[in-house]
């Protein structure tokens, strides 16, 4: 396999997650995996649904959205990820999502409050950009988030959703999944009567944070991920497959 063909495989099973997670929104959502030393990417195609999307379908796209390989289109709202990469070197990944809890929350347009260990790897990585004014299709249109984004792994978009950045793709999907999590684990403690003082101190969220990062957490996670789609969604590996029966044969 390629380093491309890993790529796409990659991206398509990320789009596989988010969808078993049920934290997709119809065709709405992107992400990207920059090509190093271009101005280009790689993209899940539009309009999919993510649980339909392969390797096949995933797409390399120039700085200004032109299909440079594969048979789809981006997503028109695309002119978000070159927008970032342009501004963070370190950032070699991006996903952005709408999913339900972390959605629902940013109406509120702060940052999501850590009330458990898990939530801890969010901790001094939020940012909140509070100025949807409509969907984005333009470089214009991004800058302000990607502003907004700062230096920070995940951006609260208020009214719109959530963006996460990586210096690679399992770490924008996860902080992704642990962004949701720690939303919902947020609305549950509140509905049980938590107050703010509840929460982790500073000091205890640092220190979780960093503990569990060192252990090689997100590593870890993407390897468990991957293994449970072997079972639950083969389809995504059938090229995989087909190549090494050809070289048995």
């Amino acid at each position: 396999m390629t380093n491309h063909d890993q790529i796409r495989l990659d991206l398509a099973c990320a789009c596989r997650i988010i969808a078993n997670e049920k934290m997709d929104d119809g065709i709405g959502g992107h992400l990207s995996v920059r090509v190093p030393g271009t101005d280009e990417f790689w993209t899940n195609p539009y309009p999919f649904y993510f649980a339909d999307i392969l390797p096949g379908d995933i797409i390399r796209v120039d700085a200004r959205g032109r299909v440079l390989e594969g048979k789809h289109q981006p997503n028109p709202s695309i002119d978000l990820h070159p927008t970032i990469y342009t501004r963070r070197e370190d950032v070699n990944a991006i996903v952005h999502t709408h999913p339900p809890y972390v959605t629902g929350y940013s109406a509120l347009g702060r940052v999501i409050e850590i009330y458990d260990q898990v939530g801890s790897f969010l901790f001094e990585e939020q940012a909140v950009y509070n100025e949807f004014t409509g969907t984005i299709f333009s470089e214009e249109g991004a800058a302000p988030i990607a502003e907004a984004l700062g230096n920070k792994r995940l951006a609260i978009l208020k009214n719109h959703g959530l963006l996460a950045v990586g210096t690679d793709l399992r770490v924008a999907l996860i902080d992704t999944l642990l962004a949701e999590r720690a939303a919902r684990v947020q609305a549950v403690a509140l509905q049980f009567g938590a107050t703010r003082d509840d929460a982790l101190s500073d000091e205890v969220a640092r220190q979780t944070r960093d503990a569990n990062r060192e252990i090689g957490h997100y590593e870890d996670t993407w390897t468990a991920l991957i293994r449970g789609l072997r079972r639950s969604d083969p389809d995504l590996f059938a090229a995989e497959f087909s190549q090494q029966a050809k070289g048995i044969a």
